[in-house]
């Protein structure tokens, strides 16, 4: 990989910063009344308005919250009896339908998150990842890859790749270090990342370093797999990440309902 090519700043073409929305503001202080168990024993939640009141919103971003947490499983709402808290939800630790930070996967599975910036720069992105990225043949891209430590143990690798065209100026690595792929995006490019697409699959310790392009650090004879396009607020594709997960310390669970 090249290291940064200098550019030229163009400040007129970065695109003002879209920060969380409220509801989405909403849900993450729900989400940790959940994990504090901050509700009653049965888990009920207080009536719309209440919580409305409590958390100084509208009724409206409240009931948005209430049901996007419903689709994830972690809220049950019963007819002519309110809003109660999954009980299955409390024993989730890490749950697969939300896109985490890796250092939120971590400390969600009960240990003490390190990252280590491994290696950062310039490539020819890889034919299929240039076709999901839209970048095409010889597209050009940064390259990022992580190495994220569980109690000082090696515990998930990642590798992020962006497409070059978006960024205006060149981070610095001390920043790609210091803050998330999702988090240097939104900076640097105005992006914010909303939803993804994802594969999961499984590969040899060898598989893995042969992906890396060096020896796996993780200590697992076989290692998870998950592969994901994160798209932008517009649905275009913004990076191509790939983390690998010694499933010994990080395990996933998926809560599931019927439809209707």
């Amino acid at each position: 990989m090249k290291p940064y090519m200098e550019r030229k700043k163009d400040m007129s073409s970065i695109a003002p910063i879209r920060k969380k929305t409220l509801s989405d503001s909403v849900k993450d202080s729900l989400r940790k009344l959940i994990a504090d168990k901050a509700f009653n024993e049965a888990g009920k939640l207080p009536p719309e308005e209440e919580l409305a009141r409590q958390l100084a919103v509208s009724r409206i971003t409240i009931r948005k919250a209430l049901t996007d947490l419903e689709q994830e499983g972690l809220l049950l709402r019963i007819h002519g009896r309110g809003t109660f808290v999954n009980p299955a939800a409390r024993q989730v630790k890490v749950n697969l339908s939300g896109m985490l930070e890796f250092g939120s996967v971590i400390s969600g599975s009960g240990y003490r998150p390190e990252c280590r910036l491994i290696s950062v720069g310039e490539e020819t992105i890889p034919p299929s990842f240039g076709e999901q990225l839209g970048t095409g043949r010889g597209g050009r891209g940064i390259r990022v890859e992580k190495l994220y430590l569980a109690d000082s143990i090696p515990a998930i690798v990642s590798i992020g790749r962006i497409p070059l065209h978006l960024f205006s100026e060149s981070p610095a690595q001390t920043v790609w270090q210091e803050k998330s792929n999702f988090e240097v995006i939104q900076e640097y490019t105005g992006r914010m990342v909303v939803r993804d697409w994802v594969e999961i699959s499984s590969l040899s310790k060898k598989e893995a370093g042969d992906m890396l392009g060096h020896p796996c650090p993780l200590n697992a004879a076989s290692v998870l797999m998950i592969q994901a396009v994160g798209y932008d607020q517009h649905s275009e594709p913004v990076i191509h990440g790939v983390a690998l997960y010694d499933t010994n310390h990080i395990r996933f669970s998926l809560l599931r309902h019927t439809q209707g």
